[in-house]
């Protein structure tokens, strides 16, 4: 009885978990992307109100600051970043997608991403981190197609 309830629970959270993420195909990459961090529901929900004054500043800063990725062919990625009004930095690194369709990038200069996976969640490529070995989504930072 105890196993009957259990596989019928996991048969009922199964399709929940795998509508929540989709695998990343090469093919849906083509195209420039843009990185988005939102961190206005992250500084309303803040105990802290010191805490809630930092995530608007942080918030307010990101919106001053441009990262487009351009997928390119032979797993590159060009990463070009604008802050201030500077002029562009550009770097490139290299992409793959795992047999698990997850997205991961190699390091730059300014971009450290050896701990993440993206995945795809509502359109967007979201990053993904493994946490006491499970899949963690962040939900303020995103990659969005341009």
């Amino acid at each position: 009885m105890t196993r009957t309830l259990l596989a019928l629970c996991l048969a009922a959270l199964l399709p929940a978990a795998v509508s929540a993420q989709s695998r990343v195909h090469e093919k849906d990459l083509t195209g420039t992307w843009k990185l988005v961090v939102d961190l206005q529901g992250e500084a309303q929900n803040a105990d802290n109100p010191i805490a809630r004054i930092a995530l608007k500043a942080a918030n307010g800063l990101m919106e001053e600051i441009d990262v487009r990725f351009e997928f390119q062919p032979q797993h590159r990625l060009k990463v070009v970043a604008r802050a201030f009004g500077e002029d562009a930095d550009v770097e490139y690194t290299e992409w793959s997608v795992n047999d698990r369709g997850q997205l991961t990038f190699g390091d730059t200069k300014n971009v450290q991403a050896e701990d993440s996976i993206w995945m795809f969640h509502d359109g967007h490529l979201v990053p993904y981190e493994m946490q006491d070995g499970r899949l963690v989504r962040s939900d303020n930072v995103r990659i969005e197609r341009l």
